[in-house]
């Protein structure tokens, strides 16, 4: 323990500690409003704080009895299973507006056997206190080297730094998955740094994801500091590599802030398309945005599923780059929007014309959207109605 009060470690931890206070204060907002996945979201901000002025205060000196640490140091196995359920708490958030999500009570009662580690935490407390002795123990509340090289708390450091990884990366590609599953009509780039960009642009325009590359960069840092300072044990290496992996996070969460509402709630690949926007010179012709047009309205490309950007230039005997600049500047949409519009309002005309008995799955695929919570989404983006309101108030109209 630090015999400074407020040393670089010290103050990193209470930073963070209130960094994490403050981000679970607008936690609804990082995650769009959703109720369900803001209380996740709270309490994993919550756990975290709790956890790092648990370091804080044995740091300090201030904890007379060493179980108290110990058992305040199990809300570590807490925290990676609460983002990989934010993850899934989001994926359900962002159904359809018709599918009602599960109460939070029962979706965490689902998903209990990631919390087994946590549950089983104090029997952990009692073994390790039992084999340290009293007196050792004691030891222990004031010298952490003594708690350090333990071999039992090594082994708990290690399991929860590898819970921890697990669950954040875990988190991190289901995100991912999740993302292209419900913009189903996104493909993704062949090239290999065609698709780092298009996740590098990912992770700018969405706090969840920047939020959980973050914990994933700094879990696996304090996995490597741990390691160095038992190889090269001393104060000042823990002390070191402790304030710099707690300055890492608060850098890279302090990014949250720089990401408007506005900007989380589009569809990554827009940025891309604006940049091309910005950086394109090329003009174009009127006769080139009825091309455009034409394709879409008399040939239907939009009920391709699979369509792309090359495609429709194809199509247009326009080059890709100028197609999307034509998008963006004369349209206002990207790509995506821009196609689903015409989807949508093809399903508009299904809706209106066809018998009751044809599914909405149906509609769905004849407009050619390949993902129902694509379908639903852009739906009610662009006539702010569910498709199951939206014929429910043409049968009114008929009526």
């Amino acid at each position: 323990m630090s015999s400074k009060i407020f040393s670089i470690y010290d103050v990193s931890l209470l930073l963070l500690a209130l960094q994490c206070l403050i981000l679970a204060g607008n936690a609804r907002l990082l995650v769009n409003g959703y109720r369900a996945s803001s209380r996740i979201l709270l309490i994993f901000f919550v756990a975290f704080a709790v956890f790092q002025c648990n370091h804080l205060l044995f740091w300090l000196g201030l904890v007379e009895h060493i179980y108290v640490y110990l058992l305040f140091l199990g809300l570590g196995f807490s925290l990676g299973p609460l983002l990989f359920l934010l993850v899934q708490q989001l994926a359900e958030d962002e159904r359809s507006a018709e599918v009602t999500p599960l109460p939070l009570r029962q979706f965490v009662q689902a998903k209990l056997v990631h919390f087994i580690p946590l549950v089983i935490h104090p029997i952990y407390v009692v073994l390790l206190y039992v084999s340290m002795g009293e007196y050792k123990a004691y030891a222990a509340s004031q010298n952490f080297q003594v708690l350090w090289h333990d071999p039992l708390h090594v082994a708990l450091v290690m399991a929860m730094l590898a819970t921890q990884i697990t669950y954040s990366v875990k988190a991190c590609r289901g995100y991912l998955q999740g993302f292209q599953k419900q913009n189903g009509d996104v493909n993704l780039p062949e090239n290999p740094s065609e698709k780092w960009v298009f996740h590098s642009e990912q992770f700018k325009c969405n706090p969840v994801l920047c939020l959980i590359a973050a914990f994933v960069i700094y879990w696996v840092w304090n996995a490597l500091a741990f390691l160095l300072s038992l190889i090269a044990s001393g104060e000042l290496v823990v002390n070191l590599a402790g304030a710099v992996s707690n300055i890492l996070l608060f850098i890279l969460l302090a990014q949250l802030c720089f990401i408007s509402p506005e900007k989380k709630q589009e569809v990554p690949v827009a940025v891309l398309e604006e940049k091309e926007v910005e950086e394109s010179k090329d003009p174009y012709r009127d006769e080139q945005v009825e091309r455009i047009a034409n394709a879409m309205e008399h040939k239907q490309l939009y009920l391709n599923p699979e369509l792309t950007l090359e495609q429709l230039a194809e199509q247009a005997q326009i080059p890709p780059r100028l197609v999307s600049t034509i998008i963006n500047r004369r349209f206002n949409k990207n790509f995506f929007e821009f196609t689903n519009s015409y989807r949508v309002d093809h399903a508009k005309n299904l809706l209106k014309t066809s018998d009751k008995g044809v599914s909405m799955l149906d509609i769905m695929a004849d407009s050619g959207f390949n993902s129902k919570s694509a379908f639903n989404r852009f739906f009610k983006k662009y006539t702010e109605m569910t498709p199951t309101q939206y014929r429910q108030a043409q049968k009114k109209n008929k009526k």
